[in-house]
């Protein structure tokens, strides 16, 4: 009898989780991203016709946002995004849904029909294109909180 309030709590628990929330993982590799090391090399047409390359230096961050609800290739510069954070950083947000970015960030196919990935990923890269930070089941929605998590980091990196 005492195991049934035990029983009934570990199952509101598991129904919670299930219910939408998640659990965002900071990694220190994920498929072939590994923190301190160079962005995998890709290229991409970006919606707009711009042509994208992970090497290419930018002044400040490069933010990945990986995931299917994402547009095939956008790049979005700190004015554009509605992040504070963002704005504030001067960062690139690059959200994508494409196959060979999730392959190369280590995601994989959970299902076909309809379409949906295993996870999501948000990668922030520096201005030499090194991988400062890898989150799993992270998006866009979560900017604002990683980018606080870095900004401590760094801070206490600095002062020591």
């Amino acid at each position: 009898m005492r195991r049934a309030p035990a029983v009934l709590l570990a199952a509101v628990a598991i129904l919670c989780g299930c219910a939408g929330l998640h659990h965002i993982q900071e990694r220190s590799s994920h498929g072939s991203l590994r923190v301190g090391a160079p962005i995998p090399s890709f290229a991409a047409v970006t919606e707009t016709g711009q042509h994208f390359h992970s090497r290419d230096s930018w002044t400040n961050l490069t933010i990945y946002s990986v995931g299917q609800a994402h547009p095939d290739f956008s790049l979005d510069v700190a004015e554009d995004v509605s992040s504070l954070a963002v704005r504030k950083m001067g960062a690139r947000i690059v959200r994508t849904r494409d196959g060979v970015v999730a392959n190369l960030f280590g995601m994989k196919v959970a299902k076909e029909e309809p379409f949906e990935y295993d996870t999501t990923m948000v990668v922030i890269c520096d201005t030499n294109c090194l991988v400062l930070r890898i989150w799993r089941s992270a998006g866009v929605e979560d900017l604002d909180e990683l980018l606080k998590q870095l900004e401590v980091s760094r801070e206490s990196s600095v002062s020591k």
